[in-house]
């Protein structure tokens, strides 16, 4: 739904014209406004990014590595505050929540392409138009003074535009006529982590198990699910930068037992 309109554009190597496309779901206008929204979108709900994180990023934030061994090149984005040298002109500036929110992050190279074309295509162009000094932070509003967007003005696009267009395309799964237990709540930025946060701790975890069962002579009799979940709890904890001793990556694993718990059940029960 979120996916940005494509302008026109010509290949500059093949000289290959390729037209517009436009996304009739997009409830945000311009591309600007598409883009910037977009991208705020997938890096909470692909990556786990908070919403003070997203507002820290700046120009700076993102690079490719020199290629490895393969010469396989990656793409790695840097969550950490400012730089010194940065102002933040906000009331409330946002800052990193603990020690360990600063972390690398490594991007798909779709999603750095992405970046790019936001910057470049989109965000430099109004600083340029407007003469205006940048102030390099990446996610800004796109009239008047430029000025870096807030929590509450993120805050708001969800609740105005994100979550009634997507319950107006998909009004089956919030009925007020019929509610069910798993009706999908508001979407809103911090469901993004909860989002990620859970489908994450199950991939790896199931990514463990698998290694788990290869090596096993038994195939899986001394498999462990505690220790194996303990594990995967420890890598969520480091991708979503979590303290120490911080309880959130083990609350998503006792959720994801009850989840296996039950589904267990449910097939035990339709063998009786």
């Amino acid at each position: 739904m979120l996916i940005p309109s494509t302008p026109e554009f010509t290949d500059v190597e093949t000289g290959e014209v390729y037209e517009v496309v436009i996304n009739p779901q997009n409830p945000f206008n311009d591309g600007f406004e598409q883009y910037r929204n977009y991208l705020i979108h997938r890096l909470m709900y692909t990556y786990g990014l908070r919403v003070a994180e997203c507002l820290l990023l700046d120009e700076g934030f993102y690079w490719p590595t020199l290629p490895d061994a393969r010469g396989d090149v990656h793409y790695i984005l840097i969550v950490q505050n400012l730089p010194d040298d940065v102002e933040d002109p906000r009331k409330r500036p946002p800052s990193l929540k603990t020690a360990n929110s600063y972390r690398h992050i490594e991007l798909h190279v779709d999603d750095y392409s992405l970046l790019t074309i936001y910057i470049e295509s989109y965000r430099d162009s109004l600083f340029e138009e407007k003469e205006m000094d940048d102030h390099d932070i990446l996610f800004i509003k796109g009239t008047g003074k430029l000025t870096p967007l807030t929590y509450d003005a993120v805050r708001t696009f969800y609740k105005n535009k994100i979550d009634p267009a997507f319950i107006a395309l998909h009004p089956y799964y919030r009925s007020d006529k019929k509610r069910n237990i798993d009706s999908m709540v508001m979407l809103t930025p911090h469901v993004g982590r909860h989002t990620w946060a859970y489908m994450t701790l199950e991939y790896i975890y199931n990514d463990l198990l698998k290694e788990e069962l290869r090596l096993s002579k038994d195939y899986g009799i001394t498999a462990r699910m505690k220790g194996l979940l303990d594990a995967a709890a420890d890598q969520l904890r480091v991708l979503g930068g979590w303290s120490e001793t911080s309880t959130m990556p083990m609350r998503y694993a006792r959720r994801f037992i009850e989840i296996v718990a039950n589904r267990s059940n449910l097939g035990r029960t339709k063998t009786i």
